[in-house]
C-alpha cells in the first residue's frame, strides 16, 4: 500500500459526531459510525445480545482490555445485598494504613441477628483489621462489618465513644468514596448491605467496585480463598473459621464454574440474588468481571432458600461467552481486517496490547477508527485506535509513534 507524500498526518476522525470515517472506507473497505466526543466517558455497552438469564440487570466486562461483551440494565437502580461489602472493604483500607496490626476490640454494638450472615464475633475479643475483612468477604460477615464500620469511623470522624456516629461517618466516606470511583447510581446506607430505603447501585456501578476490589492486592488475596481459618488476638485467642459464600463456584471446586477466581454475593428480599465474579479467560492473560443482578430468589418460611438462580445466569454467560468470543492479539495479522496495512501507512504501532475479545459469529463483526496525532519520537504516544462491534463502540487501544524507515 503507498504511503502517503511527506507522512503528512493529522486526525483521521471528523470532528462532528455522527458522521462517517471516509478515509478508513477507502483504505481498508470498514465504514463505521464517526465516535461521539463523549465516547471516551460513556457506558460502553456491547451490541453482543445478552443470553437469556433471570437477572434484571448484568454488565459483563474484559477488565483486561476495556471491552464489554454483554449489558443488560446496566445503569438501572437496584438494591445489591452484601456486595455492599466490597465498598465497606474498600473504605477500610483507604483509612487503615497497618490492617495487620490494627486491632479492633469487639462490642456489643458488631453482632448481627440470626438470620444474617455472620463470622459470630464475641463480644469482648479482639481481632485485627484483617482478620475482619477474611470474616467480611468470605462468609460475608455482618457482624464484621459493623465492627470495621464502627472502628474505621472512629478515625474518620473522631468520635470513638458513640459507635452510631461513628458509623455514620464511615456510611459518608463509602458514598464519597463512590463519587471519587464514578459510581453515579449508587447510594449506600449501611455497611453490610441489608434492604434499605434509598438505598441501591447498578450493574455497572457493581463492576467498578469489583475492579476497584481486585485492584487490590490485600482484598484479591483474600477472596480467592474458598474459606479461612484465623485465631483472635484476644486473651483467650478464639479460633474462627467458615467457608466463603462463592466456594463451590471457585474454578478449583469440584462443583466451580471454570476460571471464576474470586468475587462477592449478595441477597436479600429487595435486592434477589446477585453476585459479582471475576473469571480468568485466554490462558489466565485476561480478566472478566461479570455482575448479575436482582435473579430470581425465593425464601422458605424457615428462613432458608427454595430458588436461587443467579449461578444458573452466571453459567449460562459463561458459556455463551466461551463460545462467542476469542481472545486474540490486535496486532496479528487479519484479526482487524485491514489494520496492519493502515498502521503501516500512518507509522503507528502498538506495543504490547491486551488480547481483544472478538465475536465469532453473528453480524457484529470487529471494526475500528483511527485518530492520530502529529509525528512524535519512536515510542511515544501517538494516537488511539478506537474499536467497534458492527457500530458500537465497545473501547480503544493507545498507538505509539512506530520508527519511520528512510525514504
Amino acid at each position: 500500500m503507498p504511503r502517503y507524500p511527506n507522512r503528512v498526518r493529522g486526525k483521521m476522525t471528523k470532528t462532528k459526531p455522527g458522521t462517517t470515517l471516509i478515509i478508513i472506507a477507502m483504505l481498508v473497505g470498514l465504514l463505521v459510525q464517526a465516535l461521539p466526543a463523549s465516547a471516551a466517558t460513556m457506558t460502553l455497552m456491547s451490541p453482543i445480545p445478552t443470553p437469556d438469564v433471570t437477572a434484571a440487570s448484568v454488565y459483563v466486562m474484559d477488565t483486561t482490555s476495556g471491552i464489554p461483551l454483554y449489558s443488560k440494565n446496566p445503569d438501572d437502580r437496584r438494591a445489591i445485598g452484601s456486595m455492599v461489602k466490597m465498598m465497606t472493604a474498600l473504605v477500610t483500607l483507604k483509612w487503615v494504613e497497618d490492617p495487620d496490626n490494627a486491632l479492633v476490640t469487639i462490642t456489643d454494638y458488631d453482632p448481627v441477628e440470626l438470620g444474617y450472615t455472620q463470622m459470630y464475633l464475641q463480644v469482648g475479643d479482639t481481632l485485627s483489621v484483617t482478620q475482619l475483612l477474611y470474616g467480611l468477604m468470605l462468609p460475608s460477615g455482618g457482624d464484621a462489618a459493623n465492627a470495621l464500620c464502627r472502628y474505621v469511623g472512629g478515625i474518620i470522624s473522631g468520635v470513638t465513644e458513640h459507635p452510631g456516629i461513628a458509623c455514620e461517618s464511615f456510611v459518608g466516606e463509602m458514598n464519597k468514596y463512590a463519587a471519587e470511583l464514578g459510581l453515579d447510581n449508587s447510594r449506600f446506607t449501611n455497611p453490610d448491605g441489608r434492604d434499605a430505603d434509598n438505598a441501591y447501585s447498578s450493574a455497572q456501578d457493581v463492576y467498578l467496585m469489583t475492579e476497584a476490589m481486585m485492584q487490590n492486592s490485600k482484598l484479591m488475596g483474600i477472596i480467592q480463598h474458598p474459606a479461612y481459618l484465623i485465631y483472635s488476638e484476644g486473651d483467650p485467642s478464639l479460633e474462627y473459621r467458615a467457608d466463603s459464600t462463592l466456594a463451590p463456584y471457585l474454578g478449583s471446586a469440584a462443583t466451580g464454574i471454570p476460571g471464576v477466581i474470586g468475587g462477592k454475593t449478595g441477597s436479600e428480599v429487595q435486592a434477589g440474588a446477585n453476585a459479582s465474579v471475576i473469571r480468568e479467560v485466554n490462558g489466565g492473560q485476561n480478566r472478566v468481571i461479570i455482575v448479575v443482578m436482582g435473579s430470581d430468589l425465593v425464601y422458605n418460611d424457615a428462613g432458608g432458600i427454595d430458588v436461587d438462580t443467579r449461578w444458573d445466569d452466571v453459567r449460562t454467560i459463561v458459556s455463551a461467552m466461551d463460545s462467542q468470543f476469542a481472545w486474540t492479539n490486535p496486532a496479528d495479522p487479519g484479526v482487524i481486517p485491514g489494520l496492519s496495512s493502515e498502521l503501516m501507512v500512518w507509522d503507528v504501532q502498538f506495543e504490547n496490547p491486551p488480547a481483544i475479545p472478538v465475536p465469532t459469529s453473528g453480524d457484529a463483526g470487529i471494526a475500528y477508527q483511527m485518530q492520530v496525532g502529529a509525528l512524535t519520537k519512536t515510542g511515544e504516544p501517538a494516537g488511539t485506535l478506537f474499536l467497534f462491534f458492527g457500530t458500537t463502540p465497545v473501547g480503544q487501544l493507545p498507538l505509539y509513534q512506530a520508527e519511520i524507515a528512510s525514504q
